[in-house]
């Protein structure tokens, strides 16, 4: 039986423009494109919400897009997804997340989805190496560190995962695991901003699917993070995504504490806490 791999992503470039520097907004969407062409290469299938600004971009790259009018975070998000879902339909297949400009991933989806072609596992978080988090924008590395310590607070010890690489953001789950993604918030009033990513992963563990984590070798690609480094601009996003993020994993958790699921004491040790001194003020190859 073929296993069928789907990649959604979101390519509404219009709607970030104003949110960054051109020159990192123009390298995104180079990036993205790229994105497209390596998946395709490899035999995955790329789910894009788009707009209009942004589809023509995209055309020749044998993604299916998805042009929506749909704003915010969440909604689009979920849009590809439940595409993703009717795709696969009976078949056998994961479907994943990640973020446009992260152009090499498709390299290592096989291997990313082999437990749950396996069917092993119903959700995989994919977890970089030292090398591949040291490839990231200089000013974005302590960020992923410390979010990755918070979540491992947040989660408690009972997460059946130890690298807990969280903040990387990709995300491949099967078509019976796709309902805490398709179905969130549900009627729960959550920003339905970044968390519409990591709280389905919190609602997966709560509700007994079965996680498992594998190492990827991804790393960064060189242009984006040298134009990201020099974009202070984009400080206020990240600073914006931890903030959603995190407190809504706060919120997460109590509403399943208050229906009875044990966390476990806070786990203070399974990730060494990194203060921004220990890395270099500016990337390799930054002039």
């Amino acid at each position: 039986m073929s296993f069928t791999r789907v990649i959604v992503t979101q390519w509404q470039f219009g709607t970030v423009k104003n949110q960054m520097k051109e020159e990192t907004w123009l390298e995104r969407i180079r990036q993205a494109h790229q994105m497209a062409i390596n998946a395709r290469e490899y035999g995955h299938v790329v789910v894009a919400t788009t707009d209009e600004i942004s589809r023509p971009h995209f055309e020749d790259t044998g993604a299916i897009l998805l042009t929506t009018d749909l704003s915010g975070v969440g909604p689009p998000r979920r849009l590809g997804f439940q595409y993703a879902v009717e795709l696969i339909g009976k078949n056998h297949g994961a479907i994943g997340w990640t973020e446009p400009e992260k152009a090499t991933l498709p390299l290592n989806v096989e291997e990313i989805c082999r437990p749950i072609e396996e069917e092993s596992v119903d959700l995989v978080i994919p977890y970089l190496t030292d090398e591949g988090i040291r490839s990231y924008p200089t000013p974005q590395i302590p960020w992923e560190h410390l979010g990755n310590y918070w979540c491992s607070i947040i989660f408690g010890r009972k997460l059946p995962i130890f690298r807990r690489d969280f903040f990387f953001a990709p995300v491949f789950f099967s078509p019976r695991a796709a309902r805490f993604f398709t179905e969130y918030p549900g009627e729960s009033k959550m920003p339905d901003l970044w968390d519409s990513i990591f709280c389905p992963r919190m609602d997966a563990f709560c509700s007994g699917a079965r996680i498992a984590e594998v190492e990827t070798r991804f790393f960064y690609p060189r242009e984006q993070a040298e134009a990201e480094s020099r974009d202070y601009t984009m400080l206020a996003r990240r600073a914006a995504a931890l903030n959603n993020i995190i407190g809504s994993l706060v919120t997460r958790r109590k509403y399943w504490e208050a229906r009875g699921f044990n966390f476990g004491p806070p786990d203070l040790k399974t990730l060494q806490m990194h203060s921004a001194m220990d890395y270099p003020t500016a990337p390799v190859g930054y002039k």
